[in-house]
């Protein structure tokens, strides 16, 4: 009599992590002054003035900072009103999961 393998799924389930990066731009504002040191305190007077120019530099140094999260955590942080923090609360949770590909 032969035995039929039943083949167990080990892969434990996936669960959510909040991954923090930190990301740098450099900026270029075009700014009309007499001097320098005028045009400099006008940039730092007025920070939410619309830039000239942006690029950007790349991640610096990988993620700083990892931390579970449950669903209801996550959710509730998708759909809450913070001006701090810039993002997409109108749009569905799972549409901004980031998810494995190819393997990774």
């Amino acid at each position: 009599m032969s035995e039929i393998a039943t083949k167990v799924n080990t892969t434990p389930p996936a669960r959510l992590f909040v991954v923090e990066t930190r990301h740098t731009f450099r900026m270029r504002y075009l700014v009309e002054s007499e001097t320098a040191e005028g045009a400099e305190k006008v940039v730092s007077m007025q920070p939410d003035e619309e830039e000239w120019q942006q690029k950007f530099m790349g991640v610096t140094a990988g993620p700083k900072h990892t931390l579970p999260i449950s669903r209801e955590e996550a959710e509730e942080i998708h759909t809450r009103s913070d001006p701090s923090w810039l993002g997409s609360p109108w749009m569905p949770i799972d549409s901004v999961i980031m998810r494995s590909k190819n393997g990774i």
